[in-house]
């Protein structure tokens, strides 16, 4: 019978272990998806002026035809960009916004579905202090900050256990 009870321990700790594997491997992917994102957005708009085009009509179709997102994200019908997805099931969407009054030289990156252990982890990454990091601020649920959080703040920021939304700014 003892047999049986270390049998059973072993399968709890190999699923235990197994999914903070998995929860470490969704803040990784979410953290290359963002830093291809910005990347990729960057570059494409480093002749423009604005990321106007990122907030009208046709910015999914933009999206899609320049790979700005990795092509895992995206959730097409037919050939057509339905929707933007992260690691966690949820929704993934581009803004435009200002970085000087009203001048729509910023972007933003809309990550909802995320999960308070995953939250925290996001929120208190060191997203680079540098100006060449181009991260203006990070907005968790209603807590808003230049960079990123420390550990506290991103605790008390994600305070939701399923259902946490960050959004990057980036210029």
């Amino acid at each position: 019978s003892s047999d049986v009870c270390s049998s059973d321990l072993l399968s709890i700790g190999g699923i235990a272990g197994y999914a903070k594997a998995m929860a470490k491997h969704k803040v990784n992917k979410t953290v290359e998806q963002l830093t291809q994102i910005t990347a990729s957005t960057r570059a494409m708009f480093v002749g423009h002026k604005t990321y106007e085009a990122l907030g009208n009509t046709n910015a999914k179709a933009l999206i899609k035809k320049a790979h700005l997102v990795p092509d895992d994200m995206m959730i097409l019908s037919g050939n057509v960009l339905d929707k933007i997805e992260n690691p966690y099931g949820g929704t993934v969407t581009f803004g435009v916004t200002d970085k000087n009054g009203s001048d729509n030289k910023a972007f933003t990156l809309t990550y909802d579905k995320i999960p308070q252990a995953a939250c925290i982890d996001l929120a208190s990454q060191d997203w680079g202090s540098s100006s060449t990091s181009g991260l203006l601020k990070l907005k968790v649920n209603d807590t808003e900050d230049t960079k990123s959080f420390g550990v506290g703040k991103a605790v008390s920021a994600c305070s939701n256990a399923t259902e946490n939304t960050i959004i990057w700014t980036f210029y």
